[in-house]
Formats: C-alpha cells, sequence, structure tokens
C-alpha cells in the first residue's frame, strides 16, 4: 500500500513529528535520533511505502550493528504510528544473532547465477553476483568500487570509527573486469555507473543494486530471500572459513568491529543441522 506526497508535506509532517516527540516527553537525544532517522529516510526516498520502508531497513541492516538498527526502526515505527500508517510497521532484527545462517545463496545456484549471466551476456549482472560473492564487500561498498581500484585489485574503505580495511578483488575476478573494461575503453570512474547513477558521473545506488538482483533472481527462479546484497555477503564468509579456517583473517577481510559476529561463519544453515541431526540421531 502507498501514501504518496509531495516532499513539502512530507517535511510538514517531519515538523509535527517534532512537537509530537517532544508533547510526548521524550528525551531530547531521542528526539533528535528520531528525527534524524526520518530525515535520512526522505533524503533517500520519496514516498513512504512498504517498499521503501524495506529498503531503507535492508540497507541499514548493511551497515549499522543489530542495535543500531533497531533503534532506527523504533524511530520509523514511531513516526508511523504519527501519521496513522501502522499498517506498515517495521520488525526489529535479533541482538543475540541465530546460532545458525539462513537465507545464504548456495555454491550451486551462486555458479548457475554466475553461468547464466554470463551466458546471456548481462555483464552488469554477472560482476555485480561475482563481486559480492568473492569480496565480501558490504553492498554500500559496491557501489564506491572504481575502475582505478580493480586496476590495483585493492579497495580501501573506512568503516565505524574511521577505521581502515581492504577489499580485495581476486585475481580471476580482477583479470575477467579489466578486460570487460578494456572492452567498454573504460579508464576511470566508476565500476557501477551510468543513466541510474546521477549527474556527474555519480555511481550506481544500492537500491538499484537491490533491484538487479531481484531481476535477476525473477528471470532463473531463484528464491528471492537469497537474492539480497547480505546473502553473498555471508555465502564469501561461509565459504571463506571452510576453506580457510582463519577467523580473526575473515574478521579484518569483512569489517567486523567484533570477532564474536564472525563466529557465525562457523556455524551450520538449519537445513545443515537438520541433515548432521537425521544422520547421526538414530536412537
Amino acid at each position: 500500500m502507498s501514501e504518496r506526497k509531495t516532499q513539502t508535506e512530507y517535511f510538514h509532517e517531519l515538523k509535527g513529528f517534532r512537537t509530537y516527540l517532544i508533547r510526548e516527553r521524550r528525551e531530547e537525544n531521542t528526539v533528535e535520533s528520531y528525527m534524524f532517522t526520518m530525515w535520512n529516510f526522505f533524503s533517500q526516498y520519496d514516498e513512504i511505502n512498504e517498499r521503501n520502508l524495506k529498503l531503507f531497513k535492508l540497507d541499514l541492516m548493511e551497515r549499522r550493528s543489530p542495535r543500531t538498527v533497531n533503534l532506527r526502526i523504533a524511530a520509523v515505527n514511531q513516526y508511523l504510528k504519527f501519521t496513522n500508517r501502522d499498517y506498515m510497521k517495521l520488525s526489529g532484527v535479533s541482538i543475540q544473532g541465530k546460532s545458525f545462517l539462513q537465507n545464504v545463496i548456495s555454491t550451486a545456484d551462486y555458479m548457475f547465477l554466475k553461468n547464466s549471466l554470463l551466458e546471456d551476456g548481462d555483464m552488469d549482472g554477472y560482476f555485480t553476483i561475482w563481486l559480492l560473492g568473492a569480496t565480501g564487500a558490504r553492498v554500500s561498498e559496491i557501489v564506491r568500487l572504481k575502475v582505478e581500484h580493480v586496476q590495483s585489485g585493492i579497495f580501501e574503505v573506512y568503516g565505524k570509527g574511521n577505521k581502515m580495511r581492504n577489499i580485495y578483488i581476486p585475481k580471476a575476478l580482477k583479470y575477467a573486469l579489466l578486460k570487460w573494461l578494456w572492452e567498454q575503453k573504460r579508464d576511470k570512474g566508476y565500476l557501477f555507473a551510468g543513466a541510474a547513477a546521477g549527474k556527474n558521473g555519480g555511481h550506481i545506488t544500492t537500491r538499484a543494486i537491490y533491484e538487479r538482483l531481484q531481476v535477476v533472481g525473477r528471470r532463473y527462479d531463484i528464491d528471492k530471500r537469497v537474492m539480497h546484497p547480505h546473502a553473498f555477503r555471508h555465502f564469501f564468509g561461509k565459504n571463506f572459513i571452510i576453506n580457510y579456517p582463519d577467523i580473526s583473517l575473515l574478521s579484518d577481510l569483512m569489517g567486523h568491529s567484533n570477532i564474536e559476529t564472525t563466529r557465525i561463519y562457523t556455524r551450520r544453515s538449519a537445513e545443515e543441522q537438520l541433515g548432521i541431526v537425521n544422520k547421526v540421531v538414530t536412537w
């Protein structure tokens, strides 16, 4: 369901939202936090609807800790309540994390997608899938990847606390990208740019990446639950730890501030757990 208004109307609502929060005796810090969240939402989306709210939540999950995500969701839900849109209320995310990985794309589906996209000549989709699955980068980092980074094979990014880490582009992927770029006669600029990237050669948006994955998933009949950027980030983490069981290195590669976050990749998926139980429990 959609609630389309003009930006001016939404900003007018925001002024009323501040008054509402103050009247509800919210702490000053809470008021500012809630206002910041909604200003951030409206700077990215010109309409409140379930699809945009879901995209906003997914983007937060890519870039923020579960605790921060839940604080932002609380702000959104309070705004929805204020504007009588409770039917679009967002659910929170688990702070503890689950003991198994869910909604991670399988190796078979990952390879099927790569081969199918290459065969069909969809190079943007092909390299999007390959980069997400082979680097462990967040979608917000993938969109900022430049030709120059491909040439060096290293992309330096800064996370929380201005902490720097390197995203490494594996050799086979690097050479495939360089060949593609050479054919396009491109030697600078953002890797994924174009009409949807905005003016002045800007990069593609994270939203466009989400939509690209959804389109690809429908085209090749892949479960939509695994056709989002974080599923491929999990795919990278899970496969890396299986092939090179150094959890400290993986934590650095993925930019986790706490190594406990990385331990999820040492665990089994629900399907894998069930398979082991069915095999082991014979009594």
